[in-house]
């Protein structure tokens, strides 16, 4: 209370929530080689996800894509016929959201026809990044310095992956 933080530019990163379907031909795990295994899929996509940003993206510009879950199966010896992973991107520019979104199509496409799996990606969520204007911010700081004091004003040095839906208000 009576605080405030400000940074000019990219404040928050724009975020695409997803949730990833893997379709494979359920089996029994004492024959695997009869069924198309959508864990092992699944898998192995969460790892080549990773190297998205390592390889695609600039390394001074900020992005992360994270899987937060995975769910399949509903035993220890049967293989299920799907799995599902469920994840966000997030960058602090929109050129670079987009880079990303079509990167994990073309993984998750690549990694399923290579474990003989088709999957399917569903965008749930979507914010922009919230890109603060430093006349708005010029304002707002001396407001606060004029009402609670020099100390209310807190700059922040570094942007924040996080994603913050303020950020469709700012772009208006």
């Amino acid at each position: 209370t009576g605080t405030i933080a400000v940074r000019d530019g990219a404040f928050f990163a724009g975020v695409r929530d997803f949730d990833i379907t893997i379709s494979g031909i359920g089996g029994h795990g004492a024959i695997p080689h009869r069924a198309a295994d959508p864990i092992v899929c699944g898998s192995a996509l969460v790892t080549a996800l990773q190297t998205i940003v390592a390889r695609n993206i600039d390394p001074f510009e900020p992005a992360v894509i994270t899987i937060g879950r995975m769910e399949g199966g509903t035993a220890r010896n049967i293989i299920p016929p799907t799995c599902r992973l469920f994840g966000t991107a997030r960058a602090q520019s929109a050129g670079t959201l987009q880079i990303l979104k079509r990167r994990i199509e073309m993984v998750m496409t690549g990694i399923a026809r290579t474990h003989n799996c088709k999957a399917e990606v569903n965008y749930i969520a979507s914010y922009p990044p919230l890109i603060n204007h430093p006349a708005a911010n010029k304002l707002i700081t001396g407001s606060a310095r004029a009402l609670l004091g020099a100390q209310s004003v807190k700059i922040i040095v570094h942007p924040s992956m996080g994603g913050e839906d303020f950020a469709r208000y700012v772009q208006e």
